[in-house]
């Protein structure tokens, strides 16, 4: 009975690949059955760790994309290489956002749980932070100054990675291996249209180095410009009647608006709007809005934004290394950049207000000129009231630096590595954008006031022209 146990027990072992060794008799040593040649596995170093794993150890494959793929897919940028990444989800803001906290920045989310929770890394360093908090309340990291040239390859680690380096790798891990050494001198110009216009891009690349027995060094400078791309260029973004909903439902936006003391409408006629229509790119009408009444206004006011941003860029990276002996190496990594993002949001805005504790609530006053309890907007200036595009453009300038320099090598006679590393990291953003000067514009519309009526309303002489 024992022999047939031992019989199946190998039979079993044959089809699942499982060495079964028979116990130890008097009659000789174990007999292994079934055996298959062991398999030796490659070891791999997790993107920038110090600790050395198995790559087979988790769940949590690295993926790479090298120098090849970004030439073969046509990136033109490192925000474009990220994009085309299925890890990485979510809203984020990047070159089409006009607003919010960090409009200039093109961020990583890997997971959808957030870019401060993704882990960023040139070289297995960490880089400087954004200045503006993500969201107003968390820090990250921008990617759009590392020069596309010079990546030798990407690295990422879809999965969480905080053990080793804290809460801001939860998501994983991305590594900008850059280049160290290089091949020649190359040139590069690219440039890119839309078909409908806008949005037109170049680039232009410079790379070169030097290398000899001891010296190894590469450079590479990467110059960005890119068009914005306007709402008003687009035949499906250009107007509030693109829109699906019912045409009956769809209201021009009011530009210049007189209201009553219950916000009703005082119509201006169709006279007045037919003198203003040339404003606004010529897109003025005489309009009504349900429940309010009738005013001027313009359906093309969506138009005046951006889709795709302006931005103009200067990057560079250079690294340097020499080699001491055979266990020693100096070592020196610079990168610095410069981005200018011009985006277009919504034009300045106005109503009467009394300057109180920051209030802007538009609040009914008495006009002398027509004896009359009103109130006054103006819910936006025209391109042609703006002095064009130019004057309502916001910027957002950043500028960075990061610098490493050390030396590294192995003890002497041993297996043991050593790194002592300076390295400085900085980030800088300059934001500028328009403003309007509510009381100029108060004492532009309606002039000093002139007193308070018995029921406590400001009292103006202000012409119905004058809005």
């Amino acid at each position: 009975m024992r022999r047939l146990s031992i019989a199946a027990a190998a039979l079993a072992a044959s089809v699942c690949g499982v060495a079964i060794a028979e116990p130890e008799s008097a009659s000789g040593p174990p007999v292994s059955v079934g055996t298959e040649p062991s398999q030796t596995l490659e070891p791999v170093t997790v993107t920038g760790s110090r600790i050395p794993r198995v790559q087979l150890e988790g769940p949590a494959p690295i993926g790479t994309i090298t120098a090849v793929d970004i030439q073969n897919n046509g990136f033109a940028t490192i925000a474009d290489v990220m994009t085309s990444l299925t890890q990485n989800l979510g809203a984020l803001d990047n070159n089409q956002n006009t607003n919010g906290f960090s409009p200039g920045a093109q961020a990583v989310d890997l997971r959808g749980l957030g870019p401060n929770h993704t882990l960023v890394l040139v070289n297995g360093r960490r880089i400087a932070d954004y200045p503006q908090a993500y969201g107003g309340n968390s820090t990250f990291t921008d990617i759009s100054n590392i020069p596309t040239s010079m990546v030798e390859r990407i690295e990422i680690l879809s999965g969480s990675a905080s053990a080793v380096y804290g809460s801001d790798a939860i998501s994983g891990v991305i590594n900008f291996i850059l280049k160290q050494k290089a091949d020649g001198t190359t040139f590069d110009f690219r440039a890119g249209d839309t078909q409908h216009g806008g949005g037109a891009s170049q680039r232009l690349q410079l790379s070169s180095g030097y290398s000899n027995d001891r010296f190894d060094s590469a450079f590479a400078v990467e110059i960005y410009n890119q068009d914005p791309l306007w709402a008003f260029q687009r035949s499906f973004t250009n107007s509030r009647l693109d829109s699906p909903a019912d045409p009956g439902d769809i209201a021009a936006s009011p530009v210049w608006v007189r209201s009553d003391i219950d916000v009703n409408y005082l119509d201006p006629g169709a006279a007045t709007c037919a003198g203003l229509a040339s404003y606004d790119h010529g897109s003025i009408v005489y309009a009504n809005r349900n429940n309010y009444g009738n005013y001027c206004g313009s359906y093309r006011d969506v138009s005046y934004g951006t889709l795709e941003n302006g931005r103009k860029a200067l990057n560079f990276y250079g690294t340097a290394s020499y080699r001491l002996n055979d266990s020693a190496s100096l070592f020196l990594d610079v990168q610095a950049g410069a981005s200018h993002q011009i985006s277009y949001n919504t034009p300045l805005q106005w109503q009467n207000s009394y300057q109180l504790n920051g209030d802007s609530s538009p609040i009914p006053f008495f006009n002398q000129a027509t004896n009359m309890v009103e109130q006054w907007q103006r819910k936006y200036f025209t391109i042609e009231e703006n002095g064009g595009f130019e004057a309502g453009e916001i910027h957002n300038i950043d500028k960075t630096l990061t610098l490493n320099t050390g030396i590294k090598g192995t003890l002497a006679n041993t297996s043991w590595t050593y790194e002592a590393v300076f390295g400085h990291l900085q980030n800088t953003l300059e934001s500028k954008e328009p403003a309007l000067v509510s009381a100029k514009a108060q004492m532009l519309y309606l002039e000093p006031s002139l007193g308070v009526t018995s029921d406590s309303y400001q009292i103006y002489n202000a012409p119905v022209s004058r809005l």
